[in-house]
C-alpha cells in the first residue's frame, strides 16, 4: 500500500496516488489469475460441466482435491482491494483543490507553469553543457598530465638504468603540490 497520509505537495499526492493505483491493478490482476487458476468450474447457464477428460460432472469436488477455497479467498481478495479503493479515494480527496478559479485562471496558471518550466529546463542544459565542457577541459588536461609522465619517467628509466621509473621531479611533488617546471609551461588546450 501507498505511504499514509499526511501534509504533502500536490506532486507527492499525485505519485502516492498512481502508486497506489499500479497496487491496485497488480491486486486486481493477481487475484483474477489465481481464482482463474484454483476455482473449479463453475456453470454460466446451467449446462452440465465437462472436465479436462471428457467428463460431465467431474469438476464439483473443489475441496477433496486440494483447490481453492473460492468464496474464502473472494472475500480476502475483496477485502484488500476495498482497502485499497479507500486508500486511493482518501488520496484523491487530499488532493487540494482550487476553489474559485475560472478556466481561463486554470489556462493562465498552466501557461506560467509551463513558462517556469522552460526557464528551468534552459538552465539546466546550459549547466549540463558548461560542465561537459569543463570535463572535457579536464580530460584533456589529465592526458597532457599523463603524456608527460610517461615521457619524464621513460627518460628517467633509460638514464638510471634501474629497469623502474625514478620519481624524482617527473610528476607532481607531494611535498609542495607543485608541478614540476617542463608541465607548468605545457600549452593550455581548450
Amino acid at each position: 500500500m501507498a505511504a499514509p497520509l499526511g501534509p504533502s505537495s500536490s506532486g507527492e499526492l499525485l505519485t502516492q496516488l498512481q502508486d497506489q493505483i499500479n497496487a491496485l491493478c497488480t491486486m486486481f490482476f493477481d487475484f483474477v489469475g489465481t481464482l482463474q487458476r484454483d476455482a473449479p468450474p463453475a456453470s454460466l447457464a446451467g449446462e452440465p460441466l465437462v472436465a479436462a477428460g471428457g467428463s460431465a460432472g467431474a469438476g464439483t469436488e473443489a475441496s477433496s482435491s486440494g483447490r481453492l477455497d473460492v468464496a474464502a479467498a473472494s472475500t480476502v481478495m475483496s477485502a484488500e482491494l476495498l482497502k485499497g479503493f479507500k486508500h486511493a479515494e482518501a488520496l484523491i480527496q487530499a488532493i487540494p483543490q482550487e476553489v474559485g478559479l475560472s478556466e481561463e485562471e486554470h489556462y493562465g496558471r498552466i501557461q506560467r507553469l509551463q513558462q517556469q518550466h522552460a526557464v528551468v529546463s534552459g538552465q539546466l542544459a546550459e549547466a549540463v553543457t558548461a560542465a561537459e565542457a569543463q570535463l572535457l577541459h579536464l580530460q584533456r588536461l589529465y592526458a597532457v598530465l599523463a603524456r608527460q609522465k610517461l615521457q619524464d619517467g621513460t627518460r628517467s628509466q633509460l638514464s638510471s638504468g634501474d629497469g623502474g621509473l625514478a620519481g624524482g621531479t617527473a610528476g607532481l611533488s607531494l611535498a609542495t603540490g607543485k608541478l614540476p617546471s617542463s608541465l607548468q609551461a605545457a600549452p593550455r588546450i581548450s
